[in-house]
């Protein structure tokens, strides 16, 4: 046994001490560009990270007075602008117009390149299409492989840790879908995505007519309904409004979507003005009605919808082969 160390001896480093991870050496070695260009993504995410509907304009000052000034470098602002606003829909409005005010910010390619610029509009939307039109195939099957576990383990522990792990990624698959359904909404308000662009957006959630994409709808709906419900567009939306009336009277989906589409019929009822929905609610939970009640109300609603509604589904336009939506 070693006796007890007195002050004076010099402590020993173990060979396997623990450093923090900044001072850890990389696995590889990073030219000055690239030491750069992780430094700038490192200030722009900590920007980000104090965002605020109340503070976006300086903190887009923040952003711009760096030095974005090669293809990665603005590609990775626009990743990380990107992940940030899917991930908190409830800022997705100032993120929007963070992007808006950015949407003319472009840097030079490289000599030799083919091309003159990158465009900071061009590389994000492309990144909002290629999450809305996302194979999601693999999420699904990673999801069924989780439920098999889940059924095959033994232990309860087990079971319940491969739980929440399935409770996690279904919770985080769905909230990018949302968050990216809010976005891609907020973007249209700015006039950043054109209408054809947002009805070819509706048609390939009522074509998939699966719980996930009819909320997706709804929230879509909610967000830029209005905005499409003018005299070029009225059309289009009373077919829209049409199908959703049916899809409710077919009663295939849960009640709570069920009670998500009838919501965005009543609010387009009430010509897209959110406050008298909500004074009708109000007035409706002060009469505190019975079950019964309720059944009642439900199935007249669903009732009055049927009325001169017709049961086909008449496409006037296709989704298919859409192109680019920054062009």
């Amino acid at each position: 046994m070693h006796g007890p160390q007195s002050e004076d001896d010099p402590l020993v480093r173990s060979e396997n001490a623990w450093k923090p991870s900044k001072l850890e050496p990389k696995a590889t070695d990073l030219s000055e560009d690239e030491q750069q260009t992780a430094e700038i993504l490192r200030k722009v995410r900590g920007i980000l990270n104090k965002m605020m509907p109340q503070n976006f304009r300086p903190l887009l000052q923040k952003v711009l007075e760096l030095e974005i000034n090669t293809e990665a470098r603005l590609r990775g602002v626009v990743d990380l602008i990107f992940e940030k606003a899917i991930d908190e829909a409830s800022f997705c409005e100032p993120y929007a117009n963070m992007c808006c005010m950015m949407s003319q910010f472009r840097v030079s390619s490289a000599p030799g390149s083919g091309l003159n610029t990158f465009e900071f509009r061009k590389f994000l939307l492309t990144r909002c299409q290629r999450e809305f039109e996302k194979d999601r195939t693999n999420e699904e099957e990673a999801l069924n492989a989780l439920k098999v576990k889940i059924e095959n383990a033994e232990k309860p522990e087990v079971k319940q840790q491969l739980n929440d792990e399935l409770e996690l990624e279904t919770m985080k698959q769905r909230r990018r879908m949302l968050g990216n359904i809010r976005f891609i909404g907020e973007l249209f308000k700015l006039n950043m995505l054109t209408e054809s662009i947002m009805h070819n957006c509706i048609m390939s959630l009522f074509q998939d007519r699966n719980e996930d994409s009819l909320e997706c709808l709804c929230r879509l709906l909610n967000t830029i309904g209005k905005g499409l419900d003018n005299v070029k567009g009225k059309t289009r939306m009373d077919q829209y409004f049409e199908q959703m009336n049916k899809i409710v009277r077919e009663q295939k989906t849960t009640s709570r979507v069920r009670f998500m589409l009838m919501d965005i019929i009543d609010l387009r009822l009430n010509n897209w003005v959110q406050g008298a929905i909500k004074s009708q609610a109000a007035a409706a939970a002060a009469k505190a009605p019975t079950m019964n009640q309720v059944r009642c109300a439900y199935d007249a609603r669903s009732l009055l919808r049927t009325r001169d509604l017709g049961q086909s589904w008449p496409v006037t336009h296709t989704l298919g082969g859409g192109g680019a939506w920054f062009v």
